[in-house]
């Protein structure tokens, strides 16, 4: 079978399985024109036949999960505040699910449901809401969700109403290391992905030392630093993400290839994902 027959195959088995693909047909083949061997071709496809992309339709079907999650903790809708994980009134994915969160609970008998934008207005609604629920769009280290934590924890003992806030943690997606790291840090009792991902390369690809240095000459193709942002070599923590929404703003924890919009070589690249810089 000659090189180009089965390059060919690749493409056509991955619109397949992944018929996001269809809309990104010459990203595809951009991508497969950056691979210096049989080897990262194969690499390149085998990740995209694992990669999580939500269409419309599948991002609802997060929402409605969240929805009927947090209901299912068993709190009533007085006892409940609903938070972006958002520092600052700057639109991102964590105001964005809350807003699409909104109508879901009304149809759901929760009319009146306390929506927060911003992390740092939660201590507003202590005492009386006391169960806080994190919401985002994609955890990928828990960096960020821990920080907020804990800063909600310091505020909220600084609160003269404090009575004992209680956390919970949801999300479209995240990394299964980045749920265990939450649960183990004593922050929050319960952390809930609707799609709970594992490392692309380490986790779910046999033989990853063998893997890895191809990821990494790759990589080695990529401008190494945009509009002062280096590059996150493996998604940024190393977490090897493989994850994508229609329409969103891709996380930086994904592979860097999938994103990352600029070749040292030949500058500008066309990228399957988006990511605002």
């Amino acid at each position: 079978m000659t090189a180009n027959k089965a390059r060919f195959q690749r493409i056509f088995s991955l619109l397949i399985s992944q018929k996001w693909l269809g809309s990104f047909e010459k990203e595809v083949h951009e991508l497969f024109d950056e691979c210096d061997s049989d080897d990262q071709v194969e690499l390149i496809s085998d990740l995209l036949h694992h990669f999580r992309f939500l269409d419309r339709g599948e991002e609802q079907d997060a929402l409605n999960q969240i929805v009927n999650g947090i209901i299912d903790l068993g709190f009533s809708e007085g006892e409940v505040q609903i938070v972006a994980t958002s520092a600052n009134d700057d639109a991102d994915s964590g105001q964005a699910v809350l807003y699409g969160l909104k109508p879901l609970f009304v149809k759901a008998g929760w009319s009146n449901v306390q929506l927060v934008n911003q992390f740092g207005k939660a201590q507003r609604y202590i005492p009386d809401k006391y169960v806080v629920c994190l919401v985002d769009e994609f955890v990928g280290t828990g960096r960020s969700i821990v920080g907020r934590l804990s800063a909600m924890r310091r505020d909220f003992k600084n609160n003269k109403h404090f009575q004992g806030a209680r956390f919970f943690v949801f999300a479209y997606a995240g990394m299964i290391a980045a749920k265990d790291a939450l649960l183990d840090s004593k922050l929050c009792e319960k952390v809930f992905f609707v799609h709970s991902l594992r490392k692309g390369i380490s986790e779910l690809l046999p033989d990853p030392q063998i893997k890895t240095p191809l990821m990494l000459a790759l990589e080695n193709k990529l401008e190494p630093v945009v509009s002062s942002f280096p590059l996150p070599s493996f998604g940024d923590g190393a977490c090897e993400a493989l994850y994508g929404r229609e329409g969103g703003n891709c996380p930086n924890s994904v592979f860097p290839v999938f994103w990352w919009p600029m070749s040292s070589a030949s500058g500008r690249r066309k990228t399957l994902l988006v990511r605002k810089m």
